[in-house]
């Protein structure tokens, strides 16, 4: 995908964000407009997963080693 986001921004003649930097908006966009949405029904949960200290989301206590494996990476 980041080459193929190479070659349109040569095509383009301009400088574009890679597919890591457009996911990572995105998806901060996306956190950012559940937590200020009161009536959603996955608000509760993550405000339980923030953290006291900062600013961050918490991961999640997992149960099966799986579940553990997909966090690390």
């Amino acid at each position: 995908m980041d080459r193929l986001v190479r070659r349109a921004s040569s095509v383009l003649g301009c400088p574009l964000d890679s597919v890591e930097v457009v996911g990572n908006g995105r998806m901060m966009a996306k956190l950012s407009s559940l937590l200020n949405n009161t009536s959603h029904p996955l608000q509760d949960t993550l405000t339980a997963l923030g953290s006291s200290f900062s600013e961050r989301l918490l991961h999640p206590c997992c149960v099966k080693e799986r579940y553990q494996q997909v966090l690390k990476v």
